[in-house]
């Protein structure tokens, strides 16, 4: 992920924190490294680089003919697989049938 103001990268930084009672809690902030130049963005936390995420997807849409494309090549690639898939396991099969008609006949002979 890119900062949206300067460019630089994100980075995620965990934080504890021990509370009075005993318990801990534990939290991720995400920042700007401001390596490309200042920067005024302040760290957010997880949720609402959730948030962000989620409002910036929303807006992208897949054009209907690519939604069609990417379904027949899918459907292709899963037919050549399905065809590959059922040429292994005819090959195991005869490997298979023709180990144990070895074995059956080594068998017989040691009779």
């Amino acid at each position: 992920m890119r900062c949206g103001e300067c460019g630089a990268a994100i980075t995620a930084e965990e934080k504890t924190k021990h509370l009075k009672n005993g318990e801990t809690k534990n939290y991720t902030y995400y920042r700007c490294t401001k390596r490309i130049k200042p920067c005024s963005q302040k760290p957010v936390t997880e949720p609402q680089l959730e948030e962000q995420i989620n409002e910036a997807l929303k807006d992208i849409t897949i054009p209907h003919s690519f939604h069609e494309w990417a379904i027949n090549e899918l459907k292709t690639q899963n037919e050549i697989e399905l065809d590959d898939s059922t040429s292994i396991r005819s090959s195991q099969n005869e490997a298979l049938w023709t180990l144990s008609r070895k074995w059956t006949l080594r068998k017989s002979t040691l009779i």
